[in-house]
């Protein structure tokens, strides 16, 4: 499971706090952590100078999805002040990427901060996955002249500290505990509160929030939203992205996806050359390029003109599988047009598969005519084409499959069943694929109900599926009133050979099918299970009521109940 969390820490200094306070973007965000709560293990209290610490946490990548970011590290522009921090990829190291630093303008603006209140301004970066750290990096500017700019990360190979262009060196502790040591705070472990989950960081925000309780999760600040080259790509602003280019926004440094892949993404041709226009890499290396997400011709086109190679990096998959498994066709003609290569079929993640994925007919019968077998599989025991067509609804594919003879199997019959594809299920039938045949642990009714196919779950019923299974402790209409379709609710209710015991059946969490409707706000399929005699007054095996669950969620089920009969 990942985990990650950026932050920055500074010293409480009333010069530098006062002006943290009153920053458009930093203020809003800004907490103090105080000398007197516990920020270690239970009895360990770290020496704290007297007036505490500053933080802004969430202060990290805006393209980074597992950390709640308050404010894009990108919104901080800084003044034309040189810095040294260590950038040499020979210096640092594969386990230190360059995509995992952040804008050169953020980093200026650190050291501005720095600078003015002669203290350090810190910028703390931490992944982890399955509790090992895969990064663990800290900024620390100098904050007097004649200070170095030091970088201190973790790798492999142990904490190291890297400062100017000479070689790292070895740190005599973990990289937070040596960061936080140049604020003036020596921790006795590593362990810190602040990062762990439930750190109630709302306490201490110096402006509270309204309405936000300890526990609110982090949201994003409109005015740090505002500044954020990347949020102006993703929103389209092409004036507020212009503005932002033009007073220093650097648009090359960013952590996994860069504007430019979000521009191309979105199809938006003018974003795309004002990024480049600007500098934006258009090559970046790094085994994805904004080729591969170009939604449209007129961006593959601008991209393929700027010099992205038409095959990315071969040692990855190449743009051509990315458009054809979206179902991008303009864009993967023009890829074929300007020389894409077309990999072996045995390729997990070759063009034969991408076209079965994505529909591309055109592509696929002319991967057929270079004797691709119309059964080739992904790897040993993997997927077919006509299992990954079927299973993305790719009817018209599936049709040419079927018709170039493929093998028609338990696997593939799932998997028209999960793509919804009615005449499929229909033909796996009559070829003698039973009708509960399974693949990967779920058979054909489980995935069509799951689905919403209503069309499949027919067929299913009527070649005597049975509507009241039970699937990984779940009837089937528990997945029906979850997958949120009224129609297959209606459907398994009408087929079901007790209908009062399905609307009452309990899964492992106590949860009866109204309960699945309650959580999911779906009042369509809520009214139509009280309508059918649902019961509204029930408690889960956790204690929680049913209509308590069902107002969160912003559903009144007793509005939902049918008016009683009148009464001659």
């Amino acid at each position: 499971m990942g985990w990650s969390i950026a932050a920055l820490y500074a010293q409480n200094k009333p010069s530098l706090r006062g002006e943290l306070e009153a920053h458009p973007i930093l203020g809003p965000a800004l907490h103090h952590l105080r000398a007197d709560r516990r920020l270690g293990p239970a009895g360990e209290r770290p020496p704290w100078p007297a007036e505490g610490m500053l933080a802004v946490p969430g202060f990290g990548p805006p393209d980074h999805d597992r950390i709640g970011v308050e404010v894009p590290w990108d919104a901080l522009i800084g003044p034309p002040l040189r810095i040294t921090f260590p950038a040499d990829a020979a210096l640092l190291g594969a386990a230190f990427p360059a995509s995992s630093r952040p804008p050169a303008p953020t980093l200026r603006a650190l050291k501005d901060l720095s600078l003015r209140s002669r203290s350090p301004v810190i910028l703390y970066l931490c992944e982890m996955w399955g509790g090992d750290i895969d990064l663990e990096v800290a900024w620390v500017p100098g904050w007097v002249s004649g200070e170095p700019d030091r970088v201190l990360w973790h790798t492999g190979e142990g904490p190291l500290q890297a400062i100017a262009a000479a070689r790292p060196r070895p740190l005599g502790r973990d990289v937070l505990g040596a960061a936080l040591e140049y604020l003036r705070v020596r921790m006795p472990s590593p362990y810190f509160l602040p990062h762990t989950r439930g750190f109630p960081w709302e306490r201490s925000r110096v402006h509270p929030r309204a309405g936000a309780g300890d526990d609110a999760p982090p949201r994003e600040l409109p005015a740090a939203r505002a500044a954020s080259l990347y949020r102006r790509v993703e929103e389209g602003d092409l004036e507020g992205a212009v503005r932002l280019l033009e007073a220093g926004a650097d648009p090359r440094a960013y952590h996994h996806t860069t504007p430019l892949e979000v521009a191309a993404g979105r199809g938006d041709a003018a974003m795309l050359r004002l990024l480049l226009a600007h500098g934006a890499d258009p090559a970046p290396p790094v085994h994805l390029t904004a080729l591969h997400a170009a939604a449209d011709v007129a961006c593959a086109e601008l991209l393929l003109a700027a010099g992205v190679p038409v095959d990315g990096d071969p040692r990855f998959y190449g743009p051509l599988v990315a458009a054809a498994s979206a179902g991008r066709d303009a864009v993967a003609r023009l890829l074929v047009d300007r020389g894409a290569s077309v990999e072996p079929a045995e390729h997990p993640r070759s063009v034969w598969f991408a076209a079965c994925e994505g529909g591309l007919g055109w592509l696929a019968e002319a991967l057929l005519a270079r004797g691709v077998p119309v059964d080739a599989r992904r790897h040993d025991d993997g997927p077919t084409g006509l299992e990954v067509a079927a299973g993305a609804g790719r009817a018209d594919l599936a049709a040419l499959l079927t018709q170039r003879g493929a093998a028609l199997d338990a696997r593939t019959m799932v998997a028209a069943c999960e793509g919804g594809l009615g005449w499929l299920v229909l033909l796996h039938l009559d070829r003698g694929v039973a009708v509960g045949a399974s693949r990967f642990g779920q058979d054909g009714l489980t995935a069509a109900i799951r689905g919403g196919h209503g069309e499949v779950v027919c067929v299913l019923l009527d070649a005597g599926a049975d509507p009241d299974a039970i699937w990984i402790h779940r009837t089937m209409l528990h997945l029906a009133a979850e997958s949120g379709s009224p129609a297959v609710v209606e459907l398994l209710l009408d087929r079901s050979r007790d209908p009062a015991a399905a609307l009452e059946a309990r899964d492992h969490l106590g949860w009866t099918p109204l309960f699945h409707a309650a959580w999911n706000g779906d009042a369509a399929v809520a009214a139509l299970l009280l309508r059918r005699g649902a019961a509204i007054d029930v408690t889960d095996s956790g204690g929680r009521r049913l209509v308590d669950v069902a107002q969160k969620k912003g559903l009144d089920l007793a509005a939902l109940q049918p008016a009683p009969a009148a009464v001659d």
